[in-house]
């Protein structure tokens, strides 16, 4: 594998583990307060699973670059770059993660309301 091929797969296993600590994140009511100023999501599960989706990603492309051994190094690190720059993200610049939290809105005519 030549060197752009090898960072490629490694730039996107760390897009992964980004955007899955990104979407995670968002699923904590506190910081979906911070990024798009509404209560928590309604669409908690969905970026729970999605964010644990891309993590595991991450892992397999990690893998797949690496090979298993090397992988159980280099993911750790990727997923820890990832989680630091998200932190760092909701700290200086949250209002960056509005578009993605914008995915998981619903409007309030998309609810559904029963009456029991």
């Amino acid at each position: 594998m030549s060197f752009v091929v090898a960072g490629l797969w490694f730039f996107a296993a760390w897009m992964m583990a980004f955007f899955g600590c990104c979407l995670l994140a968002l699923s904590q009511d506190k910081h979906w307060r911070t990024v798009s100023g509404q209560e928590g999501p309604s669409r908690k599960p969905m970026t729970r699973t999605l964010g644990w989706l891309c993590i595991g990603l991450s892992l397999v492309l990690s893998i797949f670059r690496d090979g298993c051994s090397f992988a159980g190094l280099t993911w750790p690190l990727v997923l820890a770059s990832g989680a630091f720059s998200v932190a760092m993200l909701l700290t200086y610049k949250a209002i960056w993660l509005k578009p993605l939290a914008n995915l998981f809105l619903v409007e309030p005519s998309q609810v559904d309301h029963h009456t029991e």
